[in-house]
């Protein structure tokens, strides 16, 4: 096209033309998340039972320069989240020793100031469905979520800030 405008064809048209500009590396919310706020000053709580093996999630969101916390229980993270601690998403397993990733997310979604983190729950177990219904705000499987997990967080953080 750019030929055709060049040799004096669609004169017309070559001012109603978008400039050019060079592809992005990735097209999926790129836009969104390619900024300042979504790199620096993110807290990340992470709840998970302890592993054996290093956390590949876990170890990605670090890579990313987001703070991240753990916890291991639904009781340890229950009180945290119930203080006045700043987190600005949620991940949750599924299989915890004192309670499960839905339960986690009921009790989470009832405290007030909570209602509207973002939160996700990953695991390999199929409760996506119910997951969602709790109140997750999106549901990813472990295996694979190393890849992902840190394109999810920052488009949460995007959609997040816009809607403030």
């Amino acid at each position: 096209m750019d030929s055709m405008l060049k040799v004096g064809r669609h004169k017309a048209l070559g001012r109603l033309r978008a400039p050019i500009r060079p592809r992005l590396k990735s097209l999926m919310f790129r836009d969104e998340v390619d900024c300042a706020e979504t790199r620096t000053a993110v807290v990340v709580l992470y709840v998970e039972q302890q592993q054996d093996a290093p956390d590949p999630a876990l170890a990605k969101l670090e890579e990313e320069g987001w703070s991240v916390e753990t916890c291991s229980t639904g009781a340890e993270a229950l009180e945290r989240l119930s203080g006045g601690e700043r987190f600005d998403v949620l991940i949750f397993g599924y299989k915890l020793s004192d309670i499960t990733g839905i339960e986690l997310i009921r009790q989470t979604r009832a405290l007030a100031h909570r209602q509207r983190t973002p939160l996700i729950m990953l695991t390999d177990y199929d409760v996506e469905e119910d997951a969602l219904r709790a109140g997750a705000t999106t549901f990813l499987r472990k295996t694979g979520a190393a890849a992902d997990i840190t394109e999810t967080v920052a488009r949460l953080l995007a959609r997040r800030r816009k809607q403030d």
